[in-house]
């Protein structure tokens, strides 16, 4: 491979990307059977099985790994804001900003939304 240039992946390597991005899991039979059959890369294909594998398992696991990682979410039972400036703060406070920042995602993610979004939304949980 060539530095600074795009590279054709194969299906197989498309399955696991997807189903890694979706599901954060291994592609199921579905998807390998069309990866093995080089059907996955083709455009209806790859938005048809896209949709398929997106629906609540999906968005539930890619919601939850993208907010931890993306947003530091796993990291918010390990801080604690100074209480002396914020003494209302309490465990029911840092686990509804979790839920909060997860159905806001969700909503992106099930919507069909725009990635934009995420940084321009007028609306929250």
């Amino acid at each position: 491979m060539a530095p600074n240039t795009a590279n054709r992946i194969t299906d197989l390597e498309l399955a696991s990307r997807l189903s890694f991005f979706l599901w954060s899991s291994i592609p199921d039979d579905e998807l390998l059977d069309l990866a093995v059959r080089r059907q996955l890369s083709k455009p209806a294909t790859l938005e048809k099985q896209t949709r398929r594998c997106s629906p609540t398992r999906a968005a539930k696991s890619l919601v939850n790994n993208f907010a931890d990682q993306w947003l530091y979410l796993r990291n918010l039972d390990s801080l604690t804001p100074d209480l002396r400036l914020f003494p209302d703060f309490d465990d029911n406070l840092r686990q509804a900003f979790r839920g909060e920042t997860e159905l806001f995602l969700e909503s992106v993610v099930r919507g069909d939304r725009s990635v934009l979004d995420l940084l321009k939304s007028d609306y929250t949980f």
